[in-house]
């Protein structure tokens, strides 16, 4: 969603995904992350699972349940020691899509990311939102041009810092046989 969780240095990244011929979709993801972002943490590891299903024409649409874990990461664990609290997060989301164009919309069923009056913040932040709106647009010879605006609403403020943002994403990638896909993309966020 745009920000860095290495401080700026390279990371690495792997997933496996499942899709079922019904729209049943299920998988993980892992990135090394920086002990300095999420206090004694080193790595992100995500799970995921939902449903992508068909409306008329090219019309589609999804359901699915994001949780994204931090071994070892916890507020407490910080040079300012807090809550005993971890970044943990849970969502749930539901989109729209039309040939490559997809909306999706996700809200946290838990704070976002450990942010709530124990660590610091106003309130607590259930219900955070992504908006997203992505492009997927097909190039001849495999490739596919990446284009992505998102808008993250957070929903607490650190002392009276307004945390929402947006960021934006521009890629290309190129699919190869077997499944494979090599890409490249910028992304940034305000």
């Amino acid at each position: 969603r745009g920000l860095t969780q290495t401080f700026g240095k390279p990371a690495i990244q792997a997933g496996m995904d499942y899709a079922h011929a019904s729209g049943a979709y299920a998988g993980f993801w892992g990135s090394n992350i920086s002990s300095d972002q999420y206090a004694g943490g080193t790595v992100e590891i995500d799970y995921y699972l939902g449903y992508n299903g068909k409306l008329a024409g090219d019309w589609g649409w999804t359901v699915g349940y994001y949780g994204y874990a931090y071994p070892g990461a916890n507020y407490k664990n910080s040079q300012t020691p807090g809550a005993d609290q971890t970044y943990n997060t849970e969502e749930v989301n539901a989109g729209v899509s039309w040939k490559w164009v997809s909306l999706k919309l996700s809200s946290t069923t838990s704070d976002y990311f450990g942010a709530n009056t124990a660590t610091g913040y106003t309130t607590g932040s259930s219900g955070s939102t992504y908006l997203d709106l992505t492009a997927n647009v097909p190039l001849p010879n495999d490739w596919t041009l990446l284009l992505h605006a998102g808008n993250q609403d957070i929903k607490t403020k650190l002392v009276t810092t307004d945390l929402s943002y947006t960021d934006y994403k521009i890629g290309i990638s190129k699919a190869f046989k077997d499944g494979w896909t090599m890409g490249l993309a910028y992304s940034e966020a305000d």
